[in-house]
C-alpha cells in the first residue's frame, strides 16, 4: 500500500503502512472535524502528524 500511495497523484512524499492491529488507534483534530476511536490494546507508541 505505501508503495501504491506513493505512485498516486496525491502528491505524497512518504508513506507508512500500519498493520491496524488491535494496537491501533486513531484520533483526528481538525477545525473541521474531531474522531477518536481507541485501541483495543494500549501500547506506548505514538505517531502524531502535524503541519509544517
Amino acid at each position: 500500500m505505501a508503495q501504491w500511495l506513493l505512485m498516486s497523484d496525491l502528491a505524497i512524499s512518504s508513506a507508512l503502512n500500519l498493520d491496524g492491529g488491535s494496537s491501533s488507534g486513531f484520533c483526528l483534530n481538525t477545525p473541521a472535524y474531531r474522531e477518536r476511536i481507541d485501541a483495543f490494546v494500549p501500547l506506548p507508541l505514538v505517531l502524531l502528524v502535524v503541519p509544517r
